[in-house]
């Protein structure tokens, strides 16, 4: 999704109104431990108790508020498969009216790169609810039909129609019984196809439907081995959730703060043992340097012997960072950041996750980490977009979350008298498209990484979005989902 702020070039999710900082938590951790903990006076082996010097972590326990929270995850969940209102809005074949004119001026426009000739055609009438699509001939090859639509997005976002520099398409594979594999896709931003000089960038082009092609064989290979991963249950984990404190001047992240408040009661539902450094704090909001935080927590975890770490990234982003905002600007968190905390910790293991558009950058700077602890799988980075990608937030269907009625005075006679001038409303806004699924498969008891590529696949199908995972090495990350821009990392 996007946003209107021109410093981050796109979005992330967000929620409903009225957000909790946090939910309440038990004040001890739940029974199964780590190799850190000790014995003390008359307690069972394996009971866990910390050293009081060190001081104490905090289970995460499952709250009535909690609990409803989660019913809203399960019902939007099973709407949006019933194709109800109230459950996710099927966006792939969102169009705005803005890019309907932009389509219009490319149809029938061609050309080509070496042997590949495109050609961008209005479709009448519509196919699978697609009105345009690029042809892609291969001569020999063959002929590839790839359906257009907008990247959605809405009128509480940019009340005044999208800047150019933001104006994206997704591309949909077509299949040869004149369907549409969903599963295979990508965005491409206009100001990239579009030359200044007016001319069609057919390189552009191509890149971008190779990479969608070599983005799904990643996935079905899976050399990270992502669908093997789960976080362990018989361990305690750490939670670190960092949220944008913008929350009443942004659509898209007024509930942010509810989302990472709640996931750790999620997951301990789930059977995972989520602890937190302070009683009755899940979600942080980030008022200052973002490094040093997560710092401060990963070091206050360890003290107390918690060496899984999980952190939660959840605000806008660009390639550059994840950004907060602050009272004085943006608090980043860069990928030079994310890799300084991973040096400093060496002994700790991190599952790392954000919402922030174009991963803010971190699926880069796992991919180029060669972990000097020399372990495989130290560190585990799911992000719900690509680094050259967007995220989506959920819209539900038949709902709405925004309206701004405006009239002007007509005169009438002697009389002046108020005519519909535009109505501007959006849908209300959920979380994540990809959170939603995920969630979901959770609770339904899948591991964390098969949860991870489920709920990438079920994005997919309605959103043109694409998550990814990739696992540290020491030489270098691998990934499941190609992720760059015009450089295949496949063959790693």
């Amino acid at each position: 999704m996007k946003t209107s702020l021109k410093i981050i070039s796109t979005a992330v999710l967000g929620l409903g109104l009225g957000i909790p900082l946090s939910r309440s938590t038990s004040q001890e951790p739940n029974p199964p431990s780590n190799n850190s903990t000790i014995e003390k006076g008359g307690a069972k082996k394996g009971d866990l108790l910390l050293r009081e010097n060190l001081g104490s972590v905090y289970s995460v326990a499952l709250t009535g508020d909690g609990k409803k929270w989660i019913e809203k995850q399960k019902d939007t969940y099973q709407k949006t498969l019933k194709k109800q209102d109230g459950g996710l809005i099927d966006a792939s074949t969102f169009l705005s009216e803005s890019d309907r004119k932009i389509l219009d001026k490319l149809a029938n426009e061609s050309g080509g790169i070496g042997i590949v000739k495109f050609t961008f055609k209005k479709l009448n009438p519509k196919e699978n609810g697609y009105q345009y699509a690029l042809y892609a001939d291969y001569h020999q090859d063959g002929l590839e039909k790839w359906y257009i639509s907008s990247s959605p997005y809405y009128t509480d976002q940019f009340p005044e129609d999208l800047p150019p520099s933001f104006v994206s398409f997704g591309i949909w594979k077509g299949t040869k019984d004149g369907g549409v594999d969903k599963l295979i896709q990508h965005e491409l931003k206009y100001e990239k196809i579009v030359t200044k000089s007016g001319e069609i960038n057919f390189d552009y082009l191509l890149r971008m439907i190779d990479e969608a092609k070599e983005s799904r064989k990643s996935e079905l290979a899976d050399m990270a081995k992502i669908k093997n991963f789960d976080l362990p249950k018989n361990e305690l984990i750490g939670y670190i959730g960092l949220a944008d404190s913008n929350l009443h001047n942004d659509p898209v992240l007024s509930g942010i703060v509810e989302d990472v408040g709640f996931l750790p009661e999620l997951m301990s539902k789930a059977g995972y043992n989520f602890v937190t450094t302070k009683k009755g704090r899940n979600a942080i909001q980030v008022m200052s340097d973002p490094k040093k935080i997560v710092e401060e927590e990963v070091e206050a975890f360890r003290k107390r012997g918690v060496k899984n770490i999980y952190l939660k990234l959840s605000s806008h982003g660009n390639e550059t960072g994840t950004y907060f905002l602050g009272k004085k600007g943006y608090n980043i968190f860069t990928p030079r950041d994310l890799i300084d905390v991973l040096n400093k910790f060496q002994d700790c293991k991190f599952v790392v996750t954000t919402d922030a558009c174009h991963n803010g950058g971190l699926s880069d700077a796992i991919k180029r980490y060669k972990d000097p602890s020399g372990q495989t799988g130290r560190v585990y980075l799911f992000a719900q977009s690509k680094i050259s990608g967007f995220n989506q937030e959920g819209r539900l269907k038949g709902t709405i979350g925004y309206a701004d009625i405006k009239f002007l005075q007509i005169p009438f006679g002697l009389v002046s008298v108020p005519a519909l001038y535009k109505a501007q409303i959006a849908p209300k806004v959920a979380s994540s498209y990809y959170d939603i699924f995920f969630y979901n498969h959770i609770l339904n008891g899948e591991p964390y990484g098969r949860a991870h590529l489920k709920a990438d696949e079920d994005t997919k199908k309605i959103v043109p979005c694409d998550a990814n995972g990739t696992k540290s090495t020491p030489n270098g990350g691998i990934t499941t989902s190609m992720l760059e821009q015009g450089n295949s990392i496949y063959s790693l």
